[in-house]
């Protein structure tokens, strides 16, 4: 079923798929939803989400959990390792993006209860570390 991830609404549209267009509004997604209801769907995962998806929260605390678990991380204190690349590579492409280009900052949004240390993430220490070698 993941490999239906990587398919996108103009490859199934070149096969004859115009029904994704007419019934689905070119989401890949929306269709599979439909038509496989029992899978559980990581909208994040497809190509391409829908505008304004990573602008509710909901959604960014439903990636960073699944991600969390991917990553193997136990404690909040591992999430200071976490980089745009980790984010990027399992799906979160708008994420950082819409928090400054910095997974930091949209973690301290979804989870503003824990008591972050900015200079504790992974690339805070790799920036401060590079200027200090200059």
């Amino acid at each position: 079923m993941d490999d239906w991830y990587n398919v996108t609404a103009r490859q199934i549209l070149k096969r004859g798929g115009s029904f994704v267009r007419y019934y689905y509004n070119d989401s890949p997604y929306k269709a599979l939803q439909t038509i496989f209801p029992d899978h559980d769907w990581k909208r994040w995962k497809f190509k391409t989400v829908s505008m304004g998806y990573w602008t509710k929260k909901e959604n960014q605390l439903e990636f960073f959990d699944e991600l969390k678990e991917t990553l193997g991380y136990h404690s909040m204190d591992n999430w200071y390792n976490i980089t745009r690349t980790h984010v990027r590579k399992h799906g979160g492409r708008g994420i950082p993006e819409y928090h400054g280009d910095t997974p930091s900052k949209a973690l301290q949004s979804v989870h503003p209860e824990h008591n972050w240390i900015q200079s504790n993430f992974k690339h805070a220490l790799e920036k401060r570390k590079s200027l200090i070698s200059q």
